[in-house]
C-alpha cells in the first residue's frame, strides 16, 4: 500500500468553521501524504450497505466522506516496515443526525480488522453508550460482512464478535458503556459512537479504560462519532471542546483529527441554506422534505442539536409546577365515564403512584394513591422496606368494579370493560399478567422516548390551557415541582435532574394516564351511559 500526495482545497464554507482540522491548515491549498484514496477503494470493492433500501448493493462513498478519508488517513514517515504510520490516533467527528454517521464508522470498523497494514492481528472495540447504540455500529458492521461476497468468505461472525478466517488474534468485539468494561483489553482500535449520551457516572469511566487499552498498540486509533448533545458532562462535550480549539488552532494537537459540520451559534435555524451547509449528506440519506417536515414539527433547539449539530442546554425550563398549583379545586369522580390508569412502581427507595384521570365537561380531574417508604434513611428497616404489592393490586380491582364503562380497545380491537391502566413494566410486570387474567385492561408502557415524550406533551398541554382539577396536595404539587423536562429527539420528557433523589413517581403515572386518555373515542363526552354502553359493547 503506497501513500499518495494529495492536495486538499480550501476550507469548503468561509463563512462557516472550517469543517476539519486538516483543511483548517490548508491555506491556499496545501499537500498531504494519504493513504486514504486506498481505504476509499478498499470499502466501495468490499463493504454492502447493511439495511435501507440498497441493502447488500455496494457502499458508494459520498463526496464529503472521500475527503474525510483523505485526511484520517494522512501519514507520516516511520520506522516502520512499511516506511510510515498513520498521522492521527486521534478523532473526532461531529455530524448531525440521518447524515450516514454510523454506517460510515461501521465500514471502517471493517477496515482496520481486515485490510489494516500497521497491525498484523488487531483487536477492534465497537463502544456506545447503551446496548441498543452499540448494536447499530457492531450490527451494521457484521451484517454488511454477511452479506458481502469477498467479506463473508474472510469474516466469521459471532453475536458479541467477528473473527477474520487465518488472521490469528483479529477480532471485533462490541460493548456498552451502561454495562461497564474490564481493564485488561488491548486493543488496537476503539470506535465510539454518540459520545453525547456517554454520561457519568459509567460513561467517563469506561471512555478512559477503552481509550487506554490501546497504550501498547504501535499504531493505535481511537475513532469518536457524534450528534451535537445536551449535556455538558458527557465525554462528548469535553471531546467536542477540545476539537474546536484544535480546529481555531488554540491547541497543538498534530495526532487529533477533527472534523465537524455545524451551524454557526446565531444562525438562522428556518434558514434552507444553514441547513444545507451543516448537512453534508443532503440529497443522499438526508432530504430536504425530511428537514422541513422536522423544522415544522420539533421545536428550536431540537432541531438545532439534531439537524443543525448544535450543542443545546441540557434541560428546559419546567413551568408547569407553578401552573399546577392553581388548578387546584374538587376533582369528581363518574361511574359513567371513561377512566385512565397510571401506574409507575417503584421497589423501595422512590415512591409508588397510582393516578386516576376522568375528562368531565371537558376537564380532566386527577385522583391518586401514592405509597411511600416510611423509614428515615439510614434506618435498618428503611433497606428492608418494600411496596405493598397487593395493596396496589386491590386498588386496580377497586377501580376496575367503580369504573366499568370501558375506556380503550385492546390489540384486537375489542372494547374491554372498565379503566385501561397504562404501568410501567419495570416492578409491575407479575401483577400486571395476573390482574389482565381477571379480565382488568392492562397496556404496558416502557419508559422509552416514543412513549414518554407524548405522554409529556400531552400533561404539558392539559396543565397550560387550565383544563386539570386536582386535590391541591402539597405531596404531589412537590413532586410537581422537582421535575425538570430533558430534550430527546421526539421533543421533551419528563426527568428528575441528576443527583436528585425526591420522588417524581406521581407526575410520572399522570403522564401516563392522560398518555392513554388522549386516545379515547372522540365522541365519549356526548353520550349518555347507555350510549356509552351501546357504542362500546
Amino acid at each position: 500500500m503506497k501513500p499518495a500526495k494529495v492536495r486538499l482545497p480550501n476550507p469548503s464554507w468561509p463563512d462557516f468553521p472550517s469543517t476539519s482540522s486538516a483543511q483548517a491548515k490548508a491555506e491556499g491549498g496545501t499537500e498531504i501524504l494519504t493513504i486514504g484514496h486506498h481505504v476509499a477503494r478498499w470499502l466501495e470493492d468490499h463493504v454492502v450497505e447493511p439495511s435501507g433500501p440498497n441493502i447488500g448493493k455496494p457502499l458508494r462513498l459520498m463526496p464529503w466522506q472521500r475527503q474525510l478519508l483523505l485526511e484520517l488517513f494522512e501519514v507520516v514517515p516511520a520506522d516502520t516496515p512499511q516506511g510510515w504510520t498513520l498521522r492521527h490516533r486521534w478523532a473526532f467527528i461531529g455530524v448531525p443526525k440521518k447524515n450516514g454517521k454510523s454506517s460510515l464508522i461501521a465500514s471502517l470498523a471493517l477496515w482496520f480488522l481486515v485490510a489494516d497494514p500497521l497491525d498484523v492481528a488487531p483487536v477492534v472495540v465497537c463502544a456506545a453508550a447503551s446496548e441498543g447504540q452499540a448494536d447499530l455500529v457492531f450490527g451494521s458492521a457484521r451484517q454488511s460482512a454477511t452479506l458481502s461476497p469477498s467479506l463473508s468468505s474472510a469474516i466469521a461472525p459471532y453475536d458479541r464478535g467477528l473473527e477474520v478466517l487465518g488472521k490469528p488474534g483479529a477480532k471485533m468485539r462490541r460493548v456498552a458503556a451502561v454495562a461497564g468494561a474490564n481493564d485488561g483489553l488491548n486493543c488496537s482500535v476503539v470506535v465510539l459512537d454518540e459520545l453525547h449520551e456517554w454520561l457519568p457516572p459509567k460513561g467517563p469511566k469506561v471512555w478512559n479504560v477503552l481509550t487506554n487499552a490501546t497504550g501498547a498498540r504501535d499504531a493505535p486509533m481511537v475513532l469518536q462519532i457524534t450528534t451535537a448533545g445536551a449535556d455538558d458532562e458527557s465525554v462528548g462535550r469535553a471531546q467536542y471542546d477540545h476539537a474546536t480549539k484544535v480546529l481555531r488552532g488554540e491547541i497543538e494537537d498534530p495526532t487529533y483529527y477533527a472534523c465537524i459540520f455545524e451551524a454557526p451559534e446565531d444562525a438562522d435555524w428556518q434558514d434552507e441554506e444553514v441547513w444545507k451547509a451543516a448537512n453534508p449528506s443532503l440529497g443522499r440519506t438526508v432530504r430536504i422534505e425530511y428537514l422541513r417536515d422536522q423544522a415544522r414539527r420539533k421545536p428550536e433547539n431540537v432541531f438545532r442539536r439534531y439537524h443543525l449539530n448544535q450543542w443545546v442546554p441540557a434541560i428546559s425550563s419546567w413551568d408547569v409546577a407553578e401552573q399546577w398549583n392553581g388548578l387546584a379545586g374538587d376533582p369528581r369522580e363518574d361511574p359513567g365515564a371513561p377512566c385512565f390508569v397510571g401506574l409507575d412502581l417503584s421497589h423501595r427507595t422512590d415512591t409508588t403512584a397510582v393516578v386516576w384521570v376522568q375528562r368531565l365537561e371537558g376537564r380532566i380531574h386527577v385522583h391518586w394513591r401514592i405509597w411511600s417508604n416510611p423509614w428515615p434513611v439510614g434506618d435498618p428497616r428503611h433497606a428492608q422496606w418494600r411496596v405493598d404489592l397487593g395493596e396496589v393490586e386491590a386498588l386496580c380491582r377497586d377501580l376496575y368494579r367503580r369504573f366499568p364503562v370501558p375506556a380503550l380497545q385492546d390489540d384486537e380491537g375489542r372494547w374491554r370493560e372498565g379503566p385501561a391502566f397504562l404501568y410501567d413494566p419495570a416492578y409491575f410486570s407479575r401483577s400486571a399478567e395476573a390482574l389482565e387474567l381477571e379480565g382488568l385492561h392492562m397496556i404496558e408502557v416502557p419508559q422509552t422516548d416514543s412513549r414518554m415524550v407524548p405522554a409529556t406533551l400531552a400533561l404539558i398541554e392539559e396543565v397550560e390551557t387550565g383544563n386539570v382539577v386536582h386535590d391541591g396536595s402539597q405531596i404531589t404539587a412537590r413532586q410537581m415541582a422537582g421535575v425538570v423536562l430533558k430534550e430527546r429527539e421526539r421533543g421533551p420528557r419528563i426527568a428528575r435532574p441528576r443527583g436528585a433523589r425526591a420522588p417524581i413517581d406521581f407526575v410520572v403515572a399522570l403522564a401516563m394516564a392522560l398518555l392513554g386518555e388522549r386516545q379515547r373515542p372522540s365522541n365519549v363526552d356526548s353520550l349518555s351511559v347507555e350510549e356509552r354502553l351501546q357504542v362500546f359493547l
